[in-house]
């Protein structure tokens, strides 16, 4: 199933491919930069809001709430962590230019 923004499947499983790893596996921790990047293309594939799918959250079907629910709080992990991530890189990155420049 594709949400409004034409996003479907294939895009979560990218998103969960790149999520880290790559550089990770390499030995090289990410940048900032790459980080936000990530960052970017999580809310690229943000799920729809369930009030947005349904009007009436009383006759929407539970399963099909319960599993949506799912989906956006394991967004919301990889979006907090990714997030954190950064935040860290930040502050990384920013100490060893001041390191660099002194």
């Amino acid at each position: 199933m594709k949400d409004q923004k034409g996003h479907g499947s294939d895009a979560d499983a990218d998103a969960q491919e790149h999520h880290g790893r790559s550089n990770m596996e390499a030995g090289k921790e990410r940048s900032s930069s790459e980080w936000t990047t990530e960052m970017s293309k999580l809310r690229d594939i943000k799920p729809v809001p369930i009030n947005r799918m349904w009007n009436d959250l009383a006759s929407a079907p539970p399963d099909r709430v319960a599993a949506h629910k799912d989906k956006i709080r394991g967004w919301e992990s990889k979006y907090r962590s990714a997030s954190k991530s950064q935040k860290e890189a930040l502050e990384r990155d920013n100490a060893a230019f001041y390191a660099k420049n002194k």
